[in-house]
C-alpha cells in the first residue's frame, strides 16, 4: 500500500507537466513566466518535507498520509479552480491552490519511506527466521522500491493528464485527479490506517 500511496502521490502531482503552463497563459501569464507556477509547488514540496517530518513525529504517520491526500484533492479543486462546485477563475486562487499542493504531496510523500522499510524489515526478519540482514542491505532494497515508484508515478501522470485535459479542459482534468485523491485517502484509510488502529489496541 506504501508503494501504490508513493505512486498516486507522484500521479497527482506529475500529471501537470504537460499541461500547467498552457493552463498559466490562457489566466494571462507571460508564457516566460509559467516556470515559477512550478517553482512555487516545488519550493512548498521543499519547505514542507521537513515539516511533515517534524509532524510524524507527533502524529501516526499512517493519519499524516490519509490527511494529506484530502489536502491535495482540495488544492487541485483550488489549481482547476474547480467549475463544477463553482470556484471562480483567478490566478490568485491557482497559485494558492499550486502552493498547497506542494504541502499536500510532500505529506504524501516522506512518511512512506519509513513504511517501505519498516515492511522491508519485517519480511527480512520472516525469511532470516530473526535479525534482518545488515541494514545496507534494507536501504538498498527500499531505495530501489522508492525510486522505481517515483518513476511509475512521473512515467503515468503526463499522459493521463493531457489525454483527459485534450478531452475534457484543465479544470475537469483537475477536477478528475482530485477525486482520485478523495478516493484513494478513503481506500487508504479503511485498508492501512484502521486495521493499524485496532492492531495496536
Amino acid at each position: 500500500m506504501s508503494l501504490i500511496a508513493y505512486i498516486f502521490g507522484i500521479m497527482l502531482l506529475q500529471f501537470l507537466d504537460p499541461i500547467l503552463s498552457l493552463h498559466m497563459e490562457d489566466l494571462g501569464m507571460k508564457s516566460d513566466d509559467t516556470g515559477f507556477a512550478f517553482a512555487l509547488f516545488s519550493l512548498t514540496w521543499g519547505v514542507g518535507s521537513p515539516v511533515v517530518g517534524f509532524v510524524c513525529q507527533h502524529i501516526n504517520r499512517r493519519v499524516v498520509v490519509c490527511l494529506s491526500f484530502i489536502v491535495v484533492g482540495v488544492s487541485l479543486l483550488l489549481t482547476g479552480p474547480s467549475k463544477a462546485i463553482g470556484i471562480a477563475e483567478s490566478m490568485g486562487i491557482v497559485l494558492v491552490g499550486l502552493a498547497l499542493l506542494g504541502f499536500g504531496v510532500s505529506g504524501c510523500v516522506v512518511p512512506l519511506l519509513p513504511e517501505i522499510v519498516d515492511a522491508i524489515n519485517e519480511e527480512e526478519k520472516e525469511k532470516a527466521g530473526g535479525e534482518a540482514k545488515q541494514n545496507s542491505q534494507v536501504a538498498d532494497k527500499a531505495a530501489a522500491l522508492y525510486n522505481m515508484s517515483f518513476a511509475l508515478g512521473a512515467i503515468l501522470g503526463p499522459p493521463i493528464g493531457g489525454a483527459i485535459d485534450d478531452a475534457r479542459g484543465f479544470s475537469f482534468t483537475c477536477d478528475i485527479f482530485a477525486l482520485t485523491s478523495f478516493a484513494f485517502a478513503v481506500i487508504y484509510l479503511i485498508a492501512v490506517v484502521v486495521p493499524s488502529y485496532f492492531c495496536k489496541r
